[in-house]
């Protein structure tokens, strides 16, 4: 399928949240706990959860948990480079959560 047909499929067009930020983007087993994690991380200005890596546009909690979309729950932290003491990836291992379940069947 090409990338003209599914928007989904396309480049990620997302920037950072200002200037002077970075992005990272975090898979987990359940975004909402980690994203309480990175907010409370020093130099973190913004974070957003939503799916990644899917073959649908715009996926629901239903939908992803349920058909086999291939969709990953994530994490996507803007940060201030300058204020973060050490990328948000590398604080303490990362946030722990349970494994994430596989869609596929």
């Amino acid at each position: 399928m090409a990338t003209d047909d599914n928007p989904a499929l396309a480049p990620d067009a997302d920037a950072p949240a200002g200037d002077g930020l970075a992005v990272a983007q975090f898979a987990a087993g359940c975004f909402w706990s980690v994203e309480l994690v990175y907010q409370r991380l020093p130099g973190v200005v913004r974070t957003e959860v939503g799916y990644s890596q899917g073959h649908l546009h715009e996926p629901t909690y239903t939908v992803v948990c349920g058909d086999g979309t291939g969709h990953a729950e994530v994490v996507r932290v803007h940060y201030d480079p300058w204020r973060a003491p050490t990328p948000p990836s590398s604080t303490s291992s990362g946030p722990s959560t349970d494994p994430p379940r596989s869609s596929e069947k």
